[in-house]
């Protein structure tokens, strides 16, 4: 019966024994548990603020294309204004060219038409003198006969 007793009595201090190791060991699993909740809580956040970030991140990207694409129709439209006032600076250039140069053939041609109009009084004047000068001859040759 002492025999049973302390066996008995071993019995329940090893029961204790395991109580208490169970006691910690579920003490340990609870907070293993609540570490692990808060590392998934932590997790959960890091992954909202990873989106909100990355959201943020792609609304700014978005944006700034936007705003790269307005600022290249922009500076497109310039340049085609730009071509299109050049092509008219050109067309007037060349329209002045040609006035220029129809300018110049008129004077030429009222020169040539001056020219012309001296010519012809002074071929008029050469012929003037010319029959003055064959009335004269005339005039000789018949006093050179008269007088031979």
């Amino acid at each position: 019966m002492r025999e049973a007793l302390a066996r008995a009595q071993e019995a329940q201090e090893q029961s204790t024994k395991l109580a208490v190791i169970a006691e910690k060991a579920a003490a340990a699993a609870e907070e293993r548990v609540k570490e692990l909740e808060q590392l998934a809580g932590q997790v959960h956040e890091y992954r909202q603020q990873s989106e909100k970030m990355l959201s943020k991140e792609k609304e700014d990207l978005i944006y700034q294309l936007r705003q790269a694409k307005q600022e290249t129709e922009r500076i497109q439209k310039q340049l085609n204004d730009d071509l299109a006032r050049a092509n008219e600076k050109a067309e007037l250039a060349k329209e002045r060219a040609v006035l220029q140069a129809q300018r110049e053939y008129m004077d030429e041609v009222a020169r040539l038409l001056e020219t012309m109009a001296k010519t012809r009084e002074e071929l008029a004047q050469v012929r003037e003198e010319k029959a003055r000068l064959e009335m004269l001859l005339e005039k000789t040759q018949v006093v050179t006969e008269l007088d031979v």
